[in-house]
């Protein structure tokens, strides 16, 4: 990958991470990453599934030049699109909707939490990224919980990752949610 520290965000750390939503997309699968930096996510997707579509939506300009070089320099990867803007201002204009959505920025996920529902279908899966204090891990899975009572939908089930430390009994979690 293609980056530039000084200019994007960008953790090796998270690889494992990414290698495990990556695993996770069944064939088929129309996946969208909010938040999609310099393209790791979509990129991973795509060489370790049989995703039909990955969309990755990045409002930095900076990451999204890192992002589409990083696409060119990862030829075998046909099946992610790239685009360059705010996710409030450009998931409204996808048309369709999602099997999976990822929203790897935990200090602003929430803010988007209820426009990633409207665009998650029936059934799809849902990847909500947040940093909580050991203990209270199940905040988050509130936060879900509530966000989908009030966009009118059900929660089937979550699961809740530990995706690494951010400070002492700090933790990035991810609350993996199959939602009706």
């Amino acid at each position: 990958l293609h980056v530039d520290p000084s200019l994007v965000y960008f953790s090796p750390r998270s690889a494992s991470e990414r290698h495990r939503i990556a695993c996770s997309v069944s064939a088929g699968e129309h996946v969208l990453v909010m938040f999609s930096g310099i393209a790791p996510l979509p990129l991973m997707v795509g060489l370790h599934s049989n995703a039909s579509t990955i969309l990755g939506i990045e409002k930095n300009p900076a990451a999204h030049l890192f992002a589409l070089q990083n696409l060119k320099t990862n030829r075998r990867v046909k099946n992610v699109t790239l685009v360059q803007g705010d996710v409030a201002d450009v998931v409204p204009q996808v048309a369709g909707s999602f099997d999976r959505i990822v929203m790897p920025f935990p200090t602003a996920a929430e803010t988007y939490l209820a426009l990633a529902l409207q665009k998650l279908r029936k059934g799809g899966r849902l990847h909500y990224y947040d940093f909580c204090v050991r203990g209270e891990f199940a905040k988050a899975e509130m936060v879900v919980a509530e966000t989908c009572e009030n966009e009118g939908r059900r929660l089937i089930r979550t699961e809740i990752h530990t995706c690494g430390h951010v400070g002492p009994k700090n933790y990035r979690i991810c609350v993996d949610a199959e939602i009706e």
